[in-house]
């Protein structure tokens, strides 16, 4: 038949060689390739270049769990490709779900660790909140995260897998991303930008750059790299304080970066995306919410593209945080309009299902011990 004349011989029969890791399961994660890495990798494999587009639509756009699904592959070339690398495609092993619409995941990792992903659906819109890390080095003091220590980054695959898995249940339906679940993802950052890639390639999902915002503590490099990568993906700064003693209280981690370099880092990244940047800060009873702190956090942002998201603490256990009275909330958001910057209370969502702005974690309790 006339379609034979496009495969070569190696596809035609034989094995490909194979990376093989632990107990003969095949090494690579053909899931967390760019195009171009998926290319090379294929290339190497003695394939043709018009390979690539096939197989990426397939794990991308079509989300096919392994090579034996790609239809239009020859037989022998899905049996040997499944032999020589994989595709993390998750299955949840929880789901939680909570009365606002929000959905928390915990899919099992390849290893026996597990990572935890959310969907976030509003009006218009469907957000998926993905992991970068299982656990998390920064250790802030109101977080369920930071609290249960850091195991490991998360692989490019590990991270587009969350991706494609909560695009699965969700029908096909995802808008937007934030990387914003579990870890520290400037501390992660060529998984995270590596994945960034995969998820906005137009081969793929396509999912459009600036509907991908990546938060972070405020990791200077991590920043200027983000600000180097084609696109523009939104930047959420996770500020808490811009008093320097409150801020290294609640993120002990973030002390080797002061607010004046986070602050130069911030207004860097505006410039070169030409776009806002987002300060997130979670309001804490008696801690962070006073007067002074408002006066200092409109301080720091002046001069500065920004907007600002006030978030009223989410219950986690075992921490003594707890949210301010409205009345303060109040208080507080008005003097930064008075101050003239752009602020809102933000309303959390899938906190009953423990899905919810520092709440995830609570399935990384026992499983192994911390770094």
């Amino acid at each position: 038949m006339c379609w034979t004349t496009n495969i070569s011989s190696r596809e035609r029969g034989g094995a490909i060689a194979a990376d093989s890791g632990r107990d003969g399961i095949p090494a690579v994660d053909a899931g967390g390739m760019t195009f171009s890495g998926l290319g090379e990798w294929l290339g190497g494999l003695g394939l043709p270049p018009w390979r690539t587009g096939q197989i990426f639509g397939w794990i991308h756009r079509r989300l096919s769990g392994g090579f034996l699904d790609m239809s239009d592959l020859p037989s022998a070339l899905r049996s040997s490709l499944s032999d020589a690398a994989y595709i993390w495609s998750p299955e949840p092993a929880l789901r939680a779900d909570s009365p606002d619409g929000a959905s928390k995941f915990v899919f099992p990792l390849r290893d026996g660790l597990s990572v935890e992903s959310v969907l976030l659906p509003v009006p218009g819109r469907i957000t998926a909140c993905l992991s970068s890390q299982v656990g998390c080095r920064v250790g802030c003091a109101f977080c369920m995260t930071g609290r249960t220590g850091f195991r490991r980054n998360l692989s490019a695959g590990e991270i587009a897998g969350q991706f494609n898995a909560l695009r699965r249940l969700s029908g096909g339906r995802v808008t937007n991303v934030v990387y914003m679940g579990m870890g520290e993802p400037l501390l992660n950052v060529q998984a995270v930008l590596d994945s960034l890639t995969i998820i906005t390639d137009p081969r793929g999902a396509g999912i459009g750059t600036r509907h991908v915002t990546v938060s972070t503590v405020g990791v200077p490099e991590g920043m200027a790299k983000l600000a180097a990568h084609p696109g523009q993906a939104g930047l959420a700064v996770s500020l808490h304080s811009a008093v320097q003693a409150t801020r290294d209280r609640l993120i002990p981690a973030a002390r080797r970066w002061g607010l004046r370099e986070v602050r130069k880092a911030a207004i860097g990244y505006s410039s070169a995306k030409n776009r806002p940047v987002t300060f997130e800060f979670c309001l804490l009873d008696g801690i962070n919410d006073s007067p002074d702190e408002a006066r200092a956090l409109g301080d720091f942002t002046r001069g500065v593209w920004c907007k600002i998201n006030l978030i009223p603490c989410n219950d986690v256990e075992g921490t003594g945080f707890s949210r301010p009275p409205e009345r303060r909330m109040k208080a507080f958001l008005d003097i930064l309009t008075e101050m003239g910057r752009e602020a809102t209370v933000r309303k959390s969502l899938g906190s009953s299902a423990g899905g919810a702005c520092g709440q995830l974690g609570a399935s990384l309790g026992s499983e192994a011990p911390r770094e």
